[in-house]
């Protein structure tokens, strides 16, 4: 075999990377950090890929170390030849095994191969990654690269002569070591054994318990004897008290029915007296409970017109105003007219008497020129200016109760919210109790649904299974198809492990019968040796060990026939001996292929492939249970699965309702409720909404109204731009009107003098005077407008104190009259039923408690009767009974005392029996069972014997096993310690001594007459040790086959005249293999 070229697309530092090797020794030397071991690395890695591993550390996962610095895609190819033809094989890797991937090209024939599969280097090598890295692969090495793994031992012993297959000695060992394990545990007390002794210890503490609780079983059984002899006697003893108190009981019960007739007549007789003496006291009858009503509810408006009166109050303040200011205004209108008089007469008076000093300025001739313009047309009169304030004041009035009249804004932000809740309409009361319901049903669901869940204990187990069968789950027949596998690996490894051995004599044709004996011997030990294997791969484990006992102990005695009789014939004539596996190349070959396919099989479901017997059974219950489990699971999730269907639907009609008027809100249960009072809620604040809404829209029209009558007014005067506050132009335009009248008066009285103004002002004064005085306001110290507020607010109060006195006249009129109304009826009622003598009040809670006691009287006097009547047709023989009441009757409560008593020692006699023949049960039990112990511990000390031949006999099955796996060593170390001398004369001229390889190829080296290991010489010298080591452990793993080999830097540590010879033997090893050879250093170019 041998490499032809390679491309690394990007493997750890190396990218883009194309080499082409050469037949014989091909030398790469680059410097550190080329990519030299990286380069080795993706030689193994295209033939084994890598290995699967869950480490995190970058040392231990190759993965993860090789994955491109530069990224990109991670792998290549490589070209190689075998057998005369060419291959490529292509592997790209992820970040998991799951994502590599891999193909093969026949180069040769120009098309996909299937050849080898995925596990090229283990088909090509038969080795595994570990194996090839410790032969093949040479690393810059160390002491411990040197050792035999199973795969190294496996295909020695496939080279050696003697073909028994080590990698079955463990498997065996390990069986047999279990199988030993179970009688006799290595530590502690555990095994089959310690457990027989402590079973027969136990039984022989219950056995001694037992015997000595013979004697408490004989004064047990006299005790019970005892205690039911008292038994009997007390029982009759009950029986006596109980016939005393049944005719006590009977005599009483006669008493009784006498006592209880007289009783019966006498409530009778008392009843009807009752009647006759209540009749009396209504001699006019009995009032209806409705009449009693209606005249509670007269009482009832009695009180309230009463406390109304009282609530009523006078104020004497009020009157003495009324009687002081009545002679001064007692005619309200005229009284009214002479203050405004007055107060006009004031306000021209002002006037007057500015005009009579008026002079007249430059400015007011201004002001009176503008004012003149703009009243040209016309000039409005007081009356009109006046009426305009008024509709001023009317429009400022709207505009502030408009203002006010609003919804308080918690009310306003509750609307907004409710509006936006029931943006698309209210929900009616049916659909929210459907949604009440729904939720309802969901919750009953949700019960169910737990009662038809999966249980925990077998979610659990189908978990498990379902991890195991993650990637597959397994036919029967295919488990059926691996146990037949199984049967063959284990008929070929029998058939491996049996060494054939033939001594042929050149010159004689015949068989010599001196050889027959041998084979004979031979083939029984094979027999044996197959059955046994067979017998303990099937769990007969005492019948296995012993055939492969008798299997080994037959092949001895065959190996030694066979050597006496070789010894014999070449003493007789040239002979020759030939040693031959019993399985051919192809078997062997099926054999490594089987075990492969099985062991990928079982690690598809397993943590390991140990015990494949017992692993296929397990997996064939285990895939019965699981497709039990997945079919339940199954029908559990279908009825889950109508029921969560159901829950949906209900959730979903819930979720609806709960969207539209909830939406992007996390849901909560309560939302019905809440929808209820929101609804409520909402039909309220709308209502006063609208009600706001009403009043707005009136105080609007009556704003617009008044806002146009006042604009068209002041357009007239102020065409281009009007006040934003029409009140503030109507007083604007009334000022400007006076000041007109003002300026144009002064400018008049200015051109015709002040006398006729001084004559005004004295009419004027002498009116306002006449006016005060007759009102008794005039007060000489102050001016005439203070006089005027005066008489102004006296006026006021008159006339509030006025009102105030009708209204307490009118309520106090109407309220006498209905309490004077509703007595009359009373006193009415009183009257027709003769009822005096009292208050009206308890007059009518007599009247009803007497209307309801004669009811209920007539009631009770109906039912005596009627249990007379029903009394009298029970007994029919109670009138004619003579019993005497004076007669004596034992004391019945004595008597019952006594019965108690008595059954009450009955009873714990009773429990007493129980106690004892419970006891006398229990240890009857035991006696009885002293037979039963004694036989089960018979059978446990034969048990225990047979265990411990058991024991005994797989101790020396172990024993002889441990020396055939010595024995079959020894035949492939010596050719790996010829291989070493032949290496390490050639590399180290001095030598090594003496030199041993024991059975896991480690070597031990005879320096100055003591054995050493490898690690106790320099580094150069290990290096030189190991390098010869790996030589011989190629050459012989390989033979013939002539492998290619990778050396990465192997003489570092060499010094110059090693180095040299090292050289020199790589050349010639270069003759007969392909060999790769990567170093850093031209010196060891």
């Amino acid at each position: 075999m041998k490499l032809i070229r390679c491309h690394i697309e990007n493997f750890g530092v190396l990218s883009d990377f194309d080499f082409v090797f050469d037949d014989g020794l091909t030398t790469i030397c680059q410097g550190n950090g080329f990519g030299k071991s990286t380069f080795a690395a993706f030689i193994k890695a295209m033939f084994y890929g890598f290995p699967r591993t869950g480490a995190r550390n970058i040392v231990e996962n190759e993965r993860k170390r090789y994955d491109p610095w530069q990224g990109g895609k991670y792998g290549g190819y490589l070209e190689f030849e075998i057998q005369d033809t060419s291959y490529r094989v292509t592997r790209y890797f992820g970040k998991t095994a799951a994502k590599d991937t891999f193909s093969l090209l026949d180069l040769t024939n120009r098309r996909p191969s299937e050849a080898y599969s995925e596990k090229l280097g283990e088909e090509l090598f038969r080795l595994d990654a570990d194996s090839f890295a410790r032969s093949t692969y040479v690393p810059q090495l160390s002491a411990s690269d040197v050792g035999a793994t199973t795969s190294i031992r496996t295909k020695l012993s496939n080279l050696v002569e003697d073909t028994n297959d080590l990698s079955n000695y463990d498997t065996a060992e390990k069986k047999l070591r279990d199988y030993r394990t179970k009688f006799r545990a290595y530590r502690g007390n555990g095994g089959i054994i310690n457990e027989v002794r402590d079973k027969h210890l136990t039984l022989e503490n219950q056995k001694d318990q037992a015997e000595q609780q013979k004697p408490r079983l004989q004064d047990i059984v006299e005790e019970i004897e005892q205690l039911n002899r008292e038994k009997t006697a007390k029982t009759e003893d009950v029986s006596v008290l109980r016939e005393k108190i049944r005719r006590a009981s009977h005599q009483k019960a006669r008493q009784v029915t006498q006592r209880h007739l007289g009783e019966l007549r006498t409530d009778i007789s008392k009843n009807q007296q009752y009647l006759h003496e209540m009749d009396k006291n209504y001699p006019a009858g009995y009032p209806t409970p409705e009449e009693i009503k209606t005249q509670r509810e007269n009482l009832s408006v009695i009180q309230q017109e009463r406390q109304r009166l009282q609530a009523l109050k006078f104020n004497n303040a009020d009157r003495e105003i009324v009687d002081r200011e009545q002679q001064w205004f007692a005619d309200n209108d005229k009284v009214v007219s002479d203050i405004d008089h007055c107060d006009q007469d004031c306000k021209e008076l002002g006037e007057v008497s500015a005009k009579v000093t008026a002079q007249m300025l430059p400015e007011e001739l201004e002001r009176l020129k503008i004012l003149s313009e703009r009243f040209k047309s016309s000039l409005p009169t007081e009356e009109e200016l006046q009426k305009y304030m008024d509709i001023a004041d009317e429009l400022s009035d709207a505009q502030h109760r408009q203002a006010d009249l609003s919804i308080p804004v918690e009310n306003q932000k509750c609307l907004a919210r409710l509006k936006e809740l029931f943006g698309s309409g209210m929900p009616s009361d049916s659909v929210l109790d459907a949604c009440e319901q729904a939720q309802h049903d969901r919750d009953v669901l949700k019960q169910s649904r737990v009662i038809h869940g999966f249980p925990e204990s077998e979610q659990q187990q189908y978990e498990a299974l379902k991890r195991t069968f993650a990637s597959c789950v397994p036919t029967e027949d295919e488990i059926r198809d691996k146990q037949k596998d199984s049967r063959r690996i284990a008929e070929l490894i029998t058939r491996k492990n049996t060494q054939t051995t033939i001594v042929q004599q050149e010159r004689v044709s015949e068989t010599p019968p001196a050889l027959k004996m041998p084979l004979l011997c031979g083939g029984a030990g094979v027999v044996f040796l197959i059955v046994g294997i067979v017998g303990l791969v099937l769990n007969f484990l005492i019948p296995g060990t012993i055939l492969l006992v008798i299997g080994f102990g037959a092949l001895f005695a065959s190996f030694w026939l066979h050597t006496q009789s070789a010894i014999k014939n070449q003493k007789q004539g040239t002979t020759s001996v030939i040693k031959a596996s019993a399985i051919s190349d192809a078997e062997n070959q099926e054999l490594y292929d089987l075990q492969h396919a099985l062991n990928d099989f079982l690690l598809r479901f397993y943590e390991n492939a140990a015990e494949p017997d017992n692993k296929l059974v397990q997996l064939l219950i285990d895939v019965k249970t699981y497709t039990e489990l997945n079919e339940k699971k199954k029908t559990v999730e279908s009825e889950l699965k109508e029921i969560d269907a159901e829950i949906e639907g209900k959730t979903q009609d819930i979720r609806s309702l709960f969207d539209q008027y909830f939406p992007h809100t996390e849901y909560r249960d309560d939302f019905v409720k809440e929808l209820r009072e929101s609804c409520s809620r909402y039909q309220t604040l709308m209502a006063a909404s609208k009600a706001v809404t009403e009043k707005r829209e009136a105080l609007n029209k009556k704003i617009n109204s008044c806002r146009e009558q006042i604009v068209s007014v002041l357009h007239t005067y102020y065409p281009v731009i009007l006040p934003d506050d029409l009140r503030q132009g109507i007083r604007e335009l009334s000022s400007e009107v006076r000041d007109y009248r003002e300026l144009t008066a002064k400018k008049q009285a200015m051109l015709e003098g002040n006398a006729e103004y001084q004559a005004r002002v004295n009419a004027l004064m002498e009116e306002i005077r006449r006016i005060l005085l007759s009102y008794n306001a005039l007060d000489q110290t102050l001016s005439y407008n203070i006089c005027l507020q005066n008489l102004r607010k006296r006026f006021d109060g008159y006339r509030e104190a006025t009102e105030r006195l009708a209204r307490y006249t009118q309520d106090f009129e109407s309220t006498s009259s209905r309490k004077m109304q509703a007595n009359a009826l009373v006193e009415q009622f009183l009257a027709k039923y003769q009822l005096s003598g009292d208050t009206p009040e308890n007059l009518l809670d007599h009247a009803d408690e007497d209307v309801h006691s004669r009811e209920s009287t007539e009631k009770a006097l109906a039912e005596a009767q009627r249990k007379l009547i029903t009394f009298m047709e029970e007994n029919p023989d109670v009138e004619n009974d003579t019993a005497d009441a004076d007669v004596s009757i034992p004391n019945m409560e004595e008597l019952q005392i006594s019965e108690k008593n008595i059954q009450e020692q009955i009873d714990n006699i009773d429990e007493k029996l129980r106690n004892l023949r419970q006891e006398r049960d229990s240890i009857r039990r035991l006696v009885e069972n002293i037979p039963v112990w004694e036989d089960r511990m018979a059978r446990l000390k034969i048990e225990e014997e047979n265990a411990e031949k058991k024991c005994a006999l797989t101790e020396q099955t172990m024993f002889l096993l441990n020396r055939a796996k010595d024995n079959l060593a020894n035949s492939y170390v010596g050719k790996v310690e010829r291989g070493f001398k032949y290496y390490s004369d050639t590399l180290m001229e001095e030598g090594l001594g003496d030199v041993m390889v024991d059975n896991d190829l480690h070597l031990h080296i005879d320096e100055k007459g003591a054995a050493r290991e490898v690690g106790s010489f320099s580094a150069g010298m290990i290096d030189c040790i190991v390098l010869c080591m790996r030589l011989a452990l190629v050459d012989a793993l390989f033979g013939e086959e002539k492998p290619f080999l990778i050396l990465d830097d192997p003489f570092v540590n060499l010094d110059d005249k090693h180095t040299k010879r090292a050289r020199e033997m790589l050349d010639k090893i270069a003759q007969d293999h392909q060999v790769i050879y990567l170093v850093c250093n031209s010196s060891r170019q």
